[in-house]
């Protein structure tokens, strides 16, 4: 065991971080992550002059002045058509990596993105805020998408040893989409009526940028090996994308993971909600992906200005609270790529939903009463970067551990299964929070509160480990908990054909990774 570890550890000494493989792993995430943010940051910063569209929209059509309770419909619906088209999204994630791969299939959905940023920006020329919505659905879709296999894609591009920082790179990708959204949604920048067309369009030059580099993306090593059988071109893009010749071990690895797995095959949805095999991963992947969402990372991102009026922050103030709570959001995420591994996945995610937790009471107990103790309100805002904090330091991390748990026979299954979920969740986190807001006012945040408990003592329990695991190993330790042997936990014998060689590739489809 100590001569295997030992082994390990001087092959990745041996890896270089190439720029043929990390400019990719850093790319991918921004162009198609970043607008993921981006969306969330611009609804938040430009919302009193996408209001004020609103009013005059309805008037010009109505010849008559748009009632408070219709316009609060409305700005509910206008974030929650994201999320809406994310869950639209989701679930063709797997026929798109089956039918064209990882590459084309972000390739193709491009269009999708700058077809919605017309209708966006295009909005205010044609006065129709239903076009502004459409734009947002459409967002959502690709975004779903993205979500779905990017940070699929970069993983298996990255070294073993780098993976937990590349796989970082999507929650600061999303940040940073948040970060820039706001700071040029300002009224002193783009965040006016004039300007917010704009401030929206700005969305297609991430999908640009991918669609012109396109040619120069990777192959998955993965995809080439397991799906294709196309093991010497899985060998020499190895090399490649890891700077050595020597490969040797990963290759093992994947030969090891090939014979464990040889009487599976790539597992559709209702088989892995079948497959008791998988039972405890599915549950565990769906868990991650819905607390995503339900530490109400989004409803506070959405309604920044609604969080801070509720704790007490004066009006002009708010814009800076708001801009120094995203750059400390911005700093703690990139640093989690480095803490995940430096200390692990499972410690961060229970660390993480702990701070959640604790920054929820204190924001409730100061919330309630501010009127009594004006200092309050300044302790609340301290409470909100925290509980931001909490999210980028746990939650934030799904999108690391969540593949890691599962084998390549029901990654992509399980996945769409958890990225669906997770935009569900996110639909109805962004459209109940107004209205929480209204009906719970101090108390808004309790029943997010119940959720993180409930995810925190789940982890505790059920969530192993993942760093520094091989995942034959990953999957012996869930199939105890499935109630399966060791051997069961790894094959699946309803199965006969190779897991390794998909079907739906052709000889000649190289062009699909």
């Amino acid at each position: 065991m100590e001569a295997s570890q030992t082994e390990e550890r001087a092959f990745h000494k041996k890896q270089k971080v190439t720029f043929y493989a990390l400019f990719p792993a850093i790319l991918c995430p921004l162009c198609l992550l970043f607008p993921y943010g981006y969306s969330i940051g611009t609804i938040s910063s430009a919302a009193l002059p996408l209001q004020d569209f609103y009013r005059q929209t309805y008037l010009e059509r109505y010849n008559a002045t748009i009632d408070e309770a219709t316009l609060d419909l409305l700005w509910a619906l206008t974030p929650t058509f994201y999320p809406l088209g994310g869950v639209f999204g989701a679930p063709s994630v797997p026929w798109l990596v089956r039918k064209f791969g990882r590459k084309k299939s972000l390739l193709l959905v491009q269009p999708i993105c700058i077809v919605a940023t017309l209708l966006l920006s295009l909005s205010e020329v044609i006065k129709s805020f239903e076009t502004l919505m459409i734009g947002r659905f459409l967002l959502g879709i690709v975004g779903a998408i993205g979500t779905g296999i990017t940070p699929m894609y970069i993983s298996e591009i990255s070294a073993s040893h780098i993976r937990g920082i590349i796989g970082s790179l999507c929650s600061v990708s999303i940040v940073f989409g948040i970060l820039i959204g706001n700071v040029l949604g300002l009224k002193q920048v783009l965040g006016t009526a004039s300007g917010w067309p704009y401030l929206l369009a700005i969305s297609a030059i991430p999908s640009v940028i991918f669609i012109l580099y396109s040619p120069w993306l990777p192959a998955s090593p993965r995809v080439l090996y397991f799906d294709m059988g196309k093991y010497e071109e899985a060998e020499k893009v190895l090399k490649r994308l890891r700077g050595t010749a020597e490969v040797e071990l990963e290759i093992k690895s994947f030969e090891e993971e090939a014979k464990q797995s040889s009487q599976n095959k790539v597992m559709s949805i209702l088989e892995v909600l079948k497959t008791r095999r998988v039972r405890w991963q599915m549950i565990s992947v769906m868990v991650l992906m819905s607390s995503f969402q339900l530490s109400a990372i989004n409803g506070i991102q959405f309604y920044f200005d609604q969080v801070f009026i509720t704790a007490g922050i004066p009006p002009d103030l708010i814009d800076y609270v708001k801009l120094g709570v995203l750059v400390a959001e911005l700093l703690v995420t990139a640093l989690s790529g480095y803490f995940c591994e430096r200390f692990g996945r499972r410690f961060l995610l229970l660390v993480g939903y702990s701070v959640i937790c604790v920054f929820m009471i204190v924001y409730t107990i100061m919330t309630a009463f501010q009127d009594k103790v004006d200092w309050f309100s300044y302790i609340s805002a301290v409470a909100s970067l925290g509980i931001i904090c909490g999210f980028c330091i746990g939650p934030s991390l799904v999108y690391v551990i969540a593949p890691e748990l599962l084998d390549q026979s029901s990654r992509p299954a399980i996945m769409t299964l958890g990225v669906l979920v997770l935009w569900i969740s996110f639909a109805i986190v962004t459209f109940a929070t107004p209205y929480m807001f209204d009906a719970l006012e101090f108390a808004v945040f309790l029943p997010f509160l119940a959720v993180m408990l409930a995810t925190l003592i789940f982890t505790y329990i059920v969530i192993p480990e993942t760093k520094g695991k091989s995942l034959i190993a990953i999957q012996a330790i869930f199939g105890k908990r499935n109630k399966i042997s060791i051997t069961s936990a790894t094959l699946n014998n309803n199965h006969k054909h190779p897991a390794h060689i998909n079907p739906a590739y052709e000889e000649d489809s190289y062009d699909k990774l």
